[in-house]
């Protein structure tokens, strides 16, 4: 799986247009998806520049990685299903942290859920 997954970065208030496109905010393209056709081997191999940003399939508008702003919360892009994370935290009997440093907001979330509902925390890291 790729580490970087391409997307659009929109504010909320873009996608509440009469038809926004889907990859504003819910859903993100594989490199098969990506436009031009020749832009997709440099961006498999890794290798290589582009003489033109990447373009969305749907849309045509420029492409850009798929990250957060400092100004953006994971709650703002429903691909990164944080919903579905917080039910799993809230339901959670313990939780278990395996090779984080904690220096990334997830964990530092889900470490300050267990110390609020006193719920047991493991963490293994083996360096």
């Amino acid at each position: 799986e790729r580490l970087v997954h391409l997307g659009h970065r929109r504010k909320r208030r873009l996608a509440m247009k009469k038809q926004a496109c889907p990859y504003q905010q819910q859903e993100s393209l594989t490199v098969d998806q990506v436009e031009p056709t020749e832009i997709r081997s440099t961006l498999d191999s890794g290798r290589g520049s582009i003489s033109e940003p990447p373009k969305c399939p749907s849309c045509r508008n420029a492409l850009a990685p798929q990250a957060l702003l400092f100004d953006e919360g994971y709650h703002s892009h429903d691909f990164y299903q944080f919903q579905r994370m917080e039910e799993w935290l809230a339901n959670a009997d313990a939780i278990v942290f395996v090779g984080t440093s904690f220096s990334v907001r997830l964990p530092e979330i889900a470490l300050e859920h267990a110390r609020a509902q006193k719920v047991p925390v493991y963490n293994f890291n083996t360096q």
